[in-house]
């Protein structure tokens, strides 16, 4: 019927189309990453638009319609799950992600609130996810419309976006991108408890351990597509806020993504902040023990860390067998080193010369130095025979010069290509490492020297 109403107010009022969506924020953050209240609270700014939970649900008047007024009554009339304010507060007049709007697309995670159906989580997964972007850019200009066409910034928010990286980008490339972040591990849990609880309403008794254990994995997709496409959000138009920041400075957070986005933070947005935190106060409808939550779900905190982590290999002796690598590991993302062949062959002849002294006969290095000088070029030859067999798209190009120039940048590059978050943490780890082994820790080889005992030219 949404629809319906919409294709009849774009019939009667073709100018819609002239309508422009112009840097619109986008929060774009994993779901339970504190997007809501983030939402609630950059929506006390007045000069941005932002779509009311009852606009989501019927958006659209029907032609011979006076007041907005029914759709406005029907949206407050449509919980009926005491708990569930304690989980993710809404009200009817208060700013709701646009999930509704892509859901009468037919293509939209939101079904998968409601209802389990393997067979449509499969399709949506290959789908060409497209068209729902086109819908929900064609239903703002509508909304736009309607309120009167003013050119308001509008602020938006769905966890689904995560999903649709590229399509979200391709349909607003002048937006500000709001990245939510904190442990997998939690939002994991409180997303399949508070889905789990809501569908009450449309499973059978019973049916909410499956429901839990669905959005588990469905959360986890989520992760990795933030981080798999995360680079398909034009330089500069992002800025990441993480849980713990947030809660500790709300308002901060709130200037700091305004004034990232080119958009002035004011002390009458300032007071209505503060109303609105006097209002509503963490706890207000009661906490919920996500932990005995857990245990009735069947849901393991250790176990979703542990599915969490992935193999990190590494051997020369991959290069000489790449279509036998790929048909083990087809899924894999595969980091290819390069540097100048004449110093990798002197390098590897010598550290091998040296090291068989213990293994054989005096004077032998030398011809282990040449046989390593052979094999070392005919790994390069199959290394550029096979590569044809990598899969497009999962293989990374590391340099030696790169590499040395900027370690953690290559780090980062090489892990968000395989879909895998670069952590703060982990940087931190890398800086000790690096603070604990310099180059030249334990002395330096003079490989001209050796290349020339060795008799290698």
């Amino acid at each position: 019927v949404a629809r319906l109403h919409l294709e009849e107010l774009y019939r009667l009022h073709p100018e819609i189309e002239e309508e422009c969506i112009e840097k619109p924020i986008i929060i774009s953050g994993l779901p339970r990453t504190g997007t809501s209240h983030l939402f609630n609270l950059l929506s006390r700014d007045e000069s941005l638009h932002w779509i009311p939970y009852w606009e989501t649900l019927s958006p659209f008047p029907a032609p011979n319609e006076r007041s907005p007024d029914g759709r406005v009554k029907a949206g407050s009339e449509n919980w009926c799950i005491p708990k569930f304010a304690a989980m993710h507060e809404y009200q009817n007049d208060w700013p709701h992600e646009e999930l509704q709007l892509q859901m009468q697309s037919f293509i939209g995670l939101g079904f998968e609130a409601f209802l389990i159906v393997p067979s449509y989580t499969k399709w949506y997964r290959k789908a060409d996810r497209a068209p729902s972007y086109s819908y929900l850019k064609r239903c703002l200009k509508a909304l736009q419309y309607l309120r009167g066409g003013e050119r308001k910034r509008w602020l938006l928010k769905c966890p689904e976006h995560l999903a649709n990286i590229p399509h979200l980008v391709r349909e607003f490339p002048n937006a500000t991108y709001v990245q939510t972040h904190r442990d997998p591990v939690r939002i994991v849990v409180s997303m399949s408890t508070m889905v789990a609880y809501s569908s009450r309403m449309n499973l059978k008794a019973g049916c909410g351990t499956d429901m839990a254990r669905h959005w588990s994995a469905r959360t986890e997709d989520l992760l990795r597509s933030s981080v798999a496409d995360r680079h398909h959000f034009p330089k500069g138009q992002i800025i990441d806020i993480h849980f713990d920041q947030f809660m500790s400075d709300m308002k901060g957070s709130v200037r700091q993504i305004l004034e990232h986005a080119g958009h002035e933070y004011t002390a009458a947005t300032d007071e209505r902040i503060d109303r609105f935190l006097v209002d509503n106060p963490p706890g207000k409808h009661g906490r919920i023990d996500y932990r005995a939550a857990m245990s009735s779900l069947g849901i393991d905190g250790e176990e979703r860390k542990r599915s969490r982590k992935r193999w990190l290999l590494k051997c020369p002796e991959h290069s000489m067998n790449i279509p036998h690598l790929v048909r083990e590991f087809p899924d894999a993302t595969y980091v290819q080193t390069h540097r100048d062949p004449v110093q990798i062959s002197a390098s590897i002849s010598t550290m091998l010369a040296y090291a068989t002294r213990m293994n054989l006969k005096a004077g032998c290095g030398t011809d282990m130095a040449r046989h390593w000088s052979g094999m070392t070029e005919d790994m390069l030859r199959s290394s550029i025979v096979d590569r044809p067999h990598f899969p497009k798209g999962q293989v990374i190009d590391v340099h030696f010069d790169q590499f040395m120039s900027d370690m953690k940048g290559t780090v980062q590059q090489i892990l968000e290509h395989a879909g895998h978050e670069y952590t703060v943490e982990t940087e931190g780890r890398i800086d000790a490492f690096l603070a604990d082994n310099p180059p030249g820790k334990h002395g330096k080889i003079d490989y001209r020297a050796a290349m020339s005992s060795l008799g290698i030219d």
